[in-house]
């Protein structure tokens, strides 16, 4: 039987120690006294501890002697109590800005970086007791290897969501705080609610499973440079909760650079907006750059777009300031980008600030990892560098302006017939105010027969807005999913990736098309694709 130490701590409140030796049998004791205690006279509260509990009691209706003879003699029989604690996942991005301290822990530890990720997911967690501040878990069961001193000089703000190692306890902090334990990665998952019924959403006794990316840290981001983010082909089927697609706006030089290193169409990519930037491999891989030329090196070699390579870990791929030709490059990696998949999806939402990388554009300082490698990309690998020649678009470039074809829209009519000539003749110019949420034009304005005030409707990508001042808006993937203004043309998906391209202050001519001819670019733009599919299969050592 364990001997426990009973001690006063002021007036009205009681520590009940069990020693030092952490266990769970131990632990569900500590449990099962204190939802006993807490029904006892004059105890207004029960605060279990790794190991220990302390008594809150009203100290002048409540003697500390004959209270400490009680919790004595409940220790030496207690029923214990096997909480039906629930099983919860919580998934959690490790390393970089999201854990400062991992280098730290696995310096300490002796241990490489994954290999602490590893170990810190592998284990099954009990949440021993809530405590520090509302919803904050303390979890048994880390690996005795994973043991760390907490900080000699604690943060003044951790940030909410920050999972850390103190000493042989992890845990989450739930919100912003000063705290002094060494963080190693941050979750989204909300532990506090005070609005909820059960304003914690970890209780004593469940069961907790860290899961973290699948594969292994490819990337550290050394240099981030704009508004470059994680995306994919974006999501579908959300609409009506209002969630856009995101995703990547050139979705075909996107996919052409998954081709490339043997992903599949959709595999998620870095998407860079214009420059600079630097990123560092820490492992070996395969990568491709598709889309805009920002003049990239391979350490000090050029790398072209529209190439397939082999990167050996250390090496630095570097993009210039300015592009050559077009507005966004795509970076694939064999294996793709990994990140928590969210709504069927890992683009991120800048807007809403979710998927990707928390939800936001990368940072100096973040690291990415890659998914599981399939037979294709292990194929390509074993390949020389090759590349495509890439749309026939590309090859023309923006210095003249561009030609997007249009389908008119359900609004075109009512748009006087000088507007309808203006839509279709004049050149537009793409302002510096444009996004990822939509494409501002300048030129002469569109005015409508009478003035019209539509109710709100859905909108699609593609969708050409012209609100009262008379200058159109292409909405682009991070584009609100209604609206209400009139809607004089859709750019057709097949060109939305042309337009994706555009760089500022250059110009558009809307080229009037079909529906049928619409689908036919479609048609053309997937046997385009299929046939970079047939000849990645093609290659020596992929056959």
């Amino acid at each position: 039987m364990i001997q426990v130490v009973i001690q006063t701590l002021g007036e009205g409140a009681l520590t009940l120690n069990a020693g030092t030796n952490v266990s769970l049998q131990c632990q569900q004791r500590i449990w099962a006294m204190a939802q006993q205690v807490r029904l006892w006279p004059c105890v207004y509260d029960v605060v279990p501890g790794m190991n220990n509990m302390t008594v809150l009691f009203d100290p002048l209706n409540a003697d500390a002697g004959l209270l400490t003879e009680q919790l004595r003699l409940l220790w030496d029989a207690p029923a214990v109590n096997k909480l039906s604690g629930r099983d919860i996942e919580i998934p959690v991005n490790y390393g970089g800005d999201s854990g400062p301290d991992l280098e730290s822990v696995a310096r300490h530890t002796g241990l490489p970086p994954m290999e602490v990720v590893k170990r810190h997911t592998a284990a099954d967690y009990i949440v021993y007791f809530i405590g520090f501040q509302p919803g904050f878990p303390y979890l048994g069961g880390l690996d005795p290897q994973l043991n760390t001193p907490r900080r000699a000089e604690p943060r003044l703000v951790v940030p909410a969501g920050s999972v850390g190692i103190g000493g042989s306890q992890t845990g989450i902090y739930p919100a912003a705080s000063p705290g002094g334990w060494q963080l190693i990665g941050r979750s989204d998952v909300r532990l506090f609610d005070p609005d909820s019924d059960l304003p914690t959403l970890l209780q004593p006794g469940d069961r907790v499973h860290f899961t973290g990316p699948r594969g292994v840290v490819v990337i550290h981001i050394l240099r981030a440079g704009r508004i470059n983010s994680v995306q994919d082909s974006g999501r579908r089927g959300f609409r009506h909760l209002g969630i856009c697609r995101s995703g990547a706006l050139d979705r075909i030089a996107m996919a052409i650079a998954n081709l490339l290193v043997g992903n599949s169409r959709n595999a998620a990519v870095i998407e860079f907006t214009l420059g600079p930037c630097e990123i560092e491999f820490t492992a070996d891989c395969r990568i491709a750059l598709a889309g805009a030329n920002f003049a990239a090196t391979l350490d000090s070699t050029a790398l072209l777009p529209w190439w397939s390579v082999n990167v050996r870990a250390g090496q630095i791929l570097r993009l210039s300031a300015a592009a050559r030709h077009g507005m966004r490059s795509y970076l694939a990696v064999s294996g793709g980008v990994d990140a928590a998949v969210q709504l069927d999806s890992l683009a991120t939402d800048l807007q809403a600030g979710f998927g990707g990388h928390h939800g936001r554009a990368l940072n100096d300082g973040d690291r990415l990892a890659v998914g599981q490698l399939t037979p294709s990309n292990i194929a390509i690998q074993g390949t020389n560098s090759f590349g495509v020649r890439p749309p026939y678009w590309y090859q023309h470039g923006d210095v003249d302006g561009i030609t997007v074809r249009v389908i008119p829209g359900p609004e075109y009519s009512q748009f006087s017939e000088e507007a309808q000539q203006k839509f279709w003749n004049h050149r537009w110019l793409l302002t510096s105010q444009s996004n990822r949420m939509g494409f501002r034009l300048n030129g002469e304005a569109l005015t409508l027969k009478q003035p019209c005030e539509l109710l709100s409707h859905g909108v699609v990508p593609g969708v050409i807005q012209v609100p009262a001042n008379g200058q159109p808006i292409v909405l682009m993937a991070d584009a609100q999913t209604t609206g209400g203004y009139p809607k004089i043309g859709v750019v057709i998906e097949a060109d939305i990736s042309k337009l994706a391209q555009l760089r500022f202050n250059r110009t558009i001519k809307f080229v009037e098309c079909d529906i049928a001819q619409a689908r036919e670019a479609l048609r053309q733009d997937d046997v385009y694709l299929r046939q970079i599919e047939m000849a990645t299969g093609w290659l020596p050592a992929a056959k």
